[in-house]
């Protein structure tokens, strides 16, 4: 991961009070330079692997917060997920078959040493999960202390009549990804310690990265109120189209937002689609 002489004094100042480790480790994974002026020689890395980039950044943001986010320029092409996400992101999927959406948290337990992603699922509505409500009760049930993100799953929205057709004459051509409501849950303010999301359906695994980029929703803004937000984007936006994905939808969104967007076929590494 390549970063400027201002990302790397981003870097420097944000982790002062981490362990020893923690610096070290970021410093390598990162090519910092050693001698001022000397650029390192170490090519950009396309893809983050679990241990080596992956979880290292997710532990920054447990201890830094939002003031550890890194540049949306910055994250890589792939990013490796371990063998216990995968297996986790397979129950939620064979679960959801039922009809019914699963919810579940992504963290680090109380010693901080392992990016942990909880099997213990929620079980939500047929379009709806709400264990964001009662998130304290959440991180006990789930044995995370420091939650850094949140994944669940959509059990059939893309198949439902109803959510195909907008209006006569427009339709989707595909309704699969993130929906408005989900992105308008985690560009409000309130939810700015959530730092990773994800999405679970029958073939596909979708994440996207709040990002030091990243543009919320003004409380003061006409689009803070949710109807108006999906109003905005899945008719305003697209009404120059007569046939258009959802997946359409999720990329204004992130280009409007800042957002880095991945998504990655079940088992396989996640794709950045944007930036």
């Amino acid at each position: 991961m390549q970063i400027s002489r201002q990302s790397r004094s981003f870097y420097i100042s944000s982790i002062i009070g981490c362990d020893f480790f923690l610096i070290f480790h970021l410093a390598t994974i990162q090519g910092m330079d050693t001698v001022e002026g000397e650029q390192s020689a170490e090519p950009q890395v396309e893809r983050w692997g679990f241990e080596s980039h992956f979880q290292e950044y997710a532990l920054l943001l447990a201890k830094k917060g939002k003031d550890g986010l890194e540049s949306i320029d910055n994250f890589p092409q792939r990013i490796e997920l371990n063998d216990e996400w995968h297996r986790t992101l397979e129950k939620i999927r064979l679960e959801t078959e039922d009809g019914l959406e699963r919810g579940t948290l992504t963290g680090f337990p109380g010693d901080m040493r392992k990016l942990t992603i909880s099997d213990k699922l929620v079980v939500g509505k047929k379009a709806s999960i709400k264990f964001l409500d009662s998130l304290e009760n959440a991180k006990q049930k789930h044995g995370i202390d420091k939650v850094v993100g949140t994944i669940h799953s959509h059990p059939g929205h893309w198949d439902s009549p109803e959510k195909r057709y907008i209006e006569p004459g427009r339709s989707f051509s595909e309704y699969r990804g993130f929906t408005t409501k989900d992105f308008h849950t985690y560009l409000k303010p309130s939810y700015q310690s959530l730092f990773i999301d994800g999405v679970v359906d029958s073939q596909v695994n979708y994440f996207v990265f709040l990002t030091k980029d990243t543009k919320f929703i003004p409380k003061d803004s006409k689009l803070y109120r949710r109807e108006i937000f999906e109003d905005y984007w899945l008719y305003q936006q697209t009404k120059s189209l007569r046939t258009f994905s959802l997946w359409d939808v999720d990329m204004a969104i992130a280009k409007e937002y800042k957002l880095a967007l991945y998504r990655g076929n079940s088992g396989e590494d996640l794709i950045r689609y944007f930036p």
